[in-house]
């Protein structure tokens, strides 16, 4: 018997071990890693898919509340200038406030770079007492459009069409800031500005 078939068929055995690690063993290890990487890279997939779902299930049930909020804001500041219906506001709270001979101003529209909307400049005089003024002034902060206060004076005295006013009256010079989405209504835009007008509402 050759004393070498021992060493010959070991050797054999390891080759044949090798081979298969190499031919069969190690392809499929390299299989099973992709195979767990395109796994983890689906269970990934599958999350965002489920919180986009998520996401847009939840906006589906507050789309109400979505559109509500437009419309509230395209109420405050509507897409248009419309000075009549600045004028009939400012009519309707001088009367509610219980001052008198209000006269109204419109000046240039101008476009704020900060918000990208028109600020309308209205010049507002009225006069009444102190506690009537007030009150106007605590209605243009509650008006459906939204309204700013820049600037105010505030002095003694008034005039009647008949005559002199009661004592007590003061007359105030305001200069209020409406606000339009319509960037149009600005200078430098297309088709340009509105001009400046008055009223007396």
């Amino acid at each position: 018997m050759n004393k070498r078939a021992p060493l010959i068929a070991a050797g054999v055995a390891v080759l044949l071990v090798a081979l298969t690690y190499m031919f069969l063993v190690k392809p499929k290890m390299a299989d099973v890693a992709a195979a767990k990487v395109t796994l983890t890279q689906k269970q990934s997939d599958t999350t965002t898919l489920q919180t986009l779902l998520a996401t847009l299930r939840d906006d589906q049930a507050n789309a109400t509340k979505f559109q509500d909020t437009i419309d509230m804001v395209d109420q405050k500041v509507p897409p248009i200038m419309d000075q009549q219906g600045i004028l009939a506001l400012l009519r309707l709270t001088a009367e509610q406030a219980g001052v008198d001979h209000t006269a109204v101003t419109f000046g240039t529209p101008t476009i704020s770079p900060a918000s990208g909307v028109s600020l309308i400049p209205v010049s507002v005089t009225v006069q009444g007492r102190y506690f009537t003024i007030a009150e106007f002034f605590s209605k243009i902060e509650v008006l459906p459009r939204a309204a700013k206060v820049v600037q105010f004076t505030l002095s003694p005295g008034g005039s009647l069409l008949v005559g002199p006013a009661p004592p007590g009256t003061m007359q105030l010079q305001a200069s209020l800031e409406f606000f339009t989405s319509d960037t149009s209504a600005g200078p430098g835009s297309d088709p340009g500005s509105q001009q400046p007008t008055s009223g007396a509402p």
